[in-house]
């Protein structure tokens, strides 16, 4: 009688293959932006609209790739009148399994940046 092969089955962090791929979130980001936003004009209520479904948008689409995380979504959309507009976000808590990934489109009347914060469940 053979003896059953003994596993260690707590891991602390994911393989490198679970790690969130940056690559597809980039895509599912720009995919989405393009499909909500391409040909529109700003309105301010529009804008109000459209970052609460983006952001829906794109967390719904990260829990079909994403295991074992935690997602922070952000969306700013503001009027494009020629002024200047940066944005920062940073955050790490965990070098190795946490990722941020920012997108933007940019329009004739629109500009919008979409962040995703990725936190690894221990």
């Amino acid at each position: 009688m053979e003896l059953p092969v003994k596993t260690n089955a707590f891991q602390i962090k994911p393989d490198l293959e679970n790690i969130i791929p940056p690559m597809e979130v980039k895509k599912i980001i720009c995919k989405i932006l393009n499909e909500t936003l391409l040909n529109k004009s700003y309105t301010t209520e529009n804008a109000k609209i459209w970052t609460k479904s983006i952001a829906d948008d794109i967390n719904r689409s990260l829990n079909q790739i994403t295991q074992k995380y935690k997602h922070v979504v952000q969306v700013v959309i503001t009027q494009k009148i020629g002024q200047g507009f940066k944005f920062t976000a940073r955050s790490r808590w965990d070098v190795d399994t946490d990722r941020q990934i920012t997108e933007s489109f940019i329009n004739e009347t629109i500009i919008c940046i979409a962040t995703v914060f990725g936190v690894y469940l221990y």
